[in-house]
């Protein structure tokens, strides 16, 4: 029951699924904690990073391109493109600034004109800022001055491709700063879970995988639940399969538990561990179709030191 409760709270990287068509946004703590930080009422004239770069926007009419990779770390780059009406001054100085969570987790990319006033004079055509890496969109905000947003018909984003950029015909020209934040994924540990329903009772519920990693890196743990708190984290669902894999580069297996209800593991003889491939599935004719959790526990190849 503890180590049940414990896995929900102690998450460090978060991946939400819904056994329906619809997945709740990711709520990593550290995450979470990272784009607060960068998420202010309004944007900063100042601002520290690992890499920040003036240049000039250029007012040709042309598109254009400015992108630069974080110099320390060679996951991330932001690229900004955009065209600007000619007329008026012929450039104007923007500033690119990086930054990285303390656990090198999560980024950050900041545009923005480098003005006392902060607000940008030229009159842009489109826009669009790109970062390129295998990461997740966190979130992303654009400004008209340093108190107002763009309304959101003026921009699109696309979580997916993690980029946003304006939208043709509704975007009004001005933008004065334009933030995108993302995290990475561990390239080290994936977790897969696949099943199978009876479609009787229930259509639909809310689970969730959960990615946890030990403040060493050493261990990780790969946790899916049902995340129904009205059902108090038990299942309706009548399962027929299940499976639950930790793929990567973890080859120590540490443990499993799979639970019928928060209160209680279902028993032994309902599910098999293989513990060579660390994956768990159900025991044909023995499993009771009742599951509402299973975790595995899985560590790192020990070094030389260790051994």
């Amino acid at each position: 029951m503890a180590r049940f409760f414990t896995f929900c709270v102690l998450l460090s990287f978060m991946i939400c699924l819904t056994v329906s068509k619809s997945a709740k946004k990711n709520k990593d703590p550290e995450f979470e904690a990272f784009k607060q930080e960068n998420k202010k009422p309004k944007w900063s004239h100042v601002e520290e990073g690992l890499h920040a770069e003036a240049f000039d926007l250029i007012a040709s009419g042309e598109t254009l391109t400015f992108e630069r990779k974080l110099a320390s770390d060679d996951k991330f780059e932001c690229s900004f493109t955009y065209a600007v009406k000619p007329g008026g001054a012929p450039t104007e100085e923007w500033r690119l600034t990086m930054t990285m969570s303390p656990d090198a987790s999560a980024y950050s990319c900041q545009l923005r004109v480098e003005r006392t006033e902060q607000r940008s004079d030229v009159m842009f055509e489109h826009f669009r800022l790109k970062v390129n890496g295998k990461q997740r969109f966190g979130y992303s905000d654009c400004y008209r001055t340093e108190e107002m947003k763009l309304g959101k018909a003026e921009f699109v984003v696309d979580e997916k491709a993690l980029e946003i950029s304006s939208v043709p015909e509704k975007f009004g020209g001005k933008v004065s700063a334009i933030f995108l934040v993302t995290a990475i994924h561990d390239k080290h540990f994936s977790c897969s879970f696949s099943y199978a329903a009876k479609p009787i009772n229930v259509t639909e519920e809310e689970w969730r995988v959960s990615l946890t990693v030990s403040p060493d890196g050493s261990a990780y743990s790969c946790h899916v639940f049902c995340n129904n708190e009205r059902q108090g984290l038990t299942s309706e669902v009548a399962f027929q399969k299940f499976h639950l894999k930790i793929k990567g580069d973890a080859t120590r297996y540490g443990y499993t538990e799979v639970y019928r209800d928060p209160d209680n593991k279902l028993a032994e003889e309902e599910y098999s561990v293989d513990e060579d491939n660390m994956e768990v599935t159900q025991v044909d004719d023995k499993f009771g179709n009742r599951l509402s959790a299973v975790v595995i526990v899985a560590g790192m190849p020990l070094n030389h030191e260790e051994l």
